[in-house]
């Protein structure tokens, strides 16, 4: 009996094991789907800010209409706000332009 209970303990530590490993790639699924999220809309956010910045029209255009300033700020300080997001998830910009 006793071989059997060694047998028993063995593999109950096993499955143990193996729901904490289940458990870990569930939480980095979740992270890695989040910060998936979170890249799409600082991608969306990064477009506005660079056509701006990339425009003289543009640029012109934000001197003059509050409209557009407002797009732009608020385009600059969500895109900010998602890359600062992305960072606590562990995801670097660097890493990003470097993977594609």
């Amino acid at each position: 009996m006793k071989p059997l209970k060694k047998i028993l303990n063995s593999r109950k530590q096993e499955v143990q094991k193996l729901q904490g490993e289940i458990s870990r790639v569930d939480q980095t699924r979740g992270r890695l789907k989040r910060a998936e999220r979170y890249l799409k809309d600082f991608e969306k956010h990064q477009a506005i800010v660079e056509k701006y910045e990339n425009n003289p029209l543009l640029k012109g255009k934000m001197l003059v209409s509050k409209s557009a300033k407002r797009e732009y700020d608020s385009a600059v300080t969500t895109s900010d706000s998602y890359k600062d997001y992305m960072k606590k998830e562990g995801i670097t910009m660097y890493k990003i332009m470097h993977n594609r």
